[in-house]
């Protein structure tokens, strides 16, 4: 049915997939654990022992570990949001995760509190034309953050 869908509009391609990576993810308890050489990996928890949880990591690997040594993990509607503040789960691990999507789909702007689309505009042309902005000075912390991801 999904692709009888989205084969008569195209426009519902995207709404098939997302719906069925939701569903993916309602089946599990994903979190996200630590790793020293990858930084953060996704996995989920398939048994839980006190404090002791069993994690089964997207790299193929099982880990036990400490359930404050995990971080929870977004649903997927939440990936590449633009405003990060919209995250249901807000930790540094979620939002490596959410720059390390919208660098790779070369959406590496986010936008700045209070200051809209027009202002964040501006910096993404001055930072793609090495420009510096005119009426200010001193660099933004989005541009600095920017600077940081690449």
């Amino acid at each position: 049915m999904v692709d009888a869908i989205a084969q008569r509009a195209p426009e519902y391609r995207g709404l098939a997939v997302d719906a069925v990576a939701q569903a993916a993810f309602n089946e599990k308890k994903w979190v996200w654990v630590e790793d020293k050489e990858e930084g953060y990996i996704a996995g989920w928890i398939s048994k839980e022992d006190g404090d002791q949880v069993e994690v089964h990591l997207n790299n193929g690997l099982v880990r036990t570990v400490n359930i404050n040594q995990t971080g929870k993990m977004n649903p997927p509607k939440f990936d590449k949001v633009e405003d990060m503040a919209d995250l249901t789960y807000l930790n540094e691990a979620s939002v490596v995760h959410n720059l390390r999507l919208r660098y790779h789909s070369n959406l590496i702007y986010v936008r700045e509190e209070g200051k809209g689309k027009k202002r964040t505009k501006a910096i993404e042309r001055s930072l793609l034309h090495g420009k510096k902005e005119k009426r200010k000075k001193k660099s933004s912390s989005l541009q600095r953050n920017a600077i940081a991801c690449i």
